[in-house]
């Protein structure tokens, strides 16, 4: 079984796979590209969860990203979805974060000029903000989006209300 993404998903998702190609997107905002199909993400979460129950439950995960320790960025289908799914978070340390309503809203917040950090979004460190051009992230932000996100930390917060917790959810199904 494989999922379509939805065309606005794609093109979101596409827009982040050039952006990270081309280095717009790089430290210190801890973020790469990393598609993976829905079997190879399951494949993971088989050994992020400890077992394969977790497929009884009919939520399905499509990783579109990474950071640089292996974290995932994933796209959360679950079976009362209606519209697209949200962003979530899975860290190599065993973190979980719902980030986002859409794989737009992430675009919103990744190039926000804020970074993202255990399933918050923080200014960049002093010495990080030279590591990065940020006038261009914000110049081809903008032509993507129309207009560019001041709180990133609201659009999560936007996604928390609007969607199941994703730690309950994974707090039931590890083995």
């Amino acid at each position: 079984m494989e999922f379509e993404l939805s065309e606005k998903t794609q093109a979101d998702i596409d827009f982040l796979h050039k952006m990270s190609l081309e280095e717009v997107i790089s430290w210190p905002i801890d973020y790469e590209t990393n598609r993976q199909t829905f079997s190879e993400t399951s494949d993971v979460l088989d050994m992020w969860l400890g077992g394969k129950k977790w497929r009884e439950t009919e939520h399905h995960f499509i990783q579109f990203g990474q950071d640089g320790c292996g974290s995932l960025f994933c796209l959360w289908y679950y079976p009362e979805l209606k519209g697209e799914p949200p962003v979530v978070f899975l860290g190599s340390e065993g973190e979980r974060a719902l980030v986002s309503n859409s794989a737009h809203d992430f675009v919103m917040q990744i190039t926000s000029g804020k970074v993202f950090y255990d399933g918050s979004w923080l200014d960049p460190d002093d010495e990080d903000k030279d590591e990065l051009n940020w006038d261009l992230l914000s110049k081809k932000a903008t032509s993507y989006l129309d207009s560019l996100c001041d709180n990133p930390s609201e659009l999560t917060k936007s996604a928390q209300a609007n969607h199941p917790d994703i730690s309950s959810w994974i707090e039931s199904n590890v083995e």
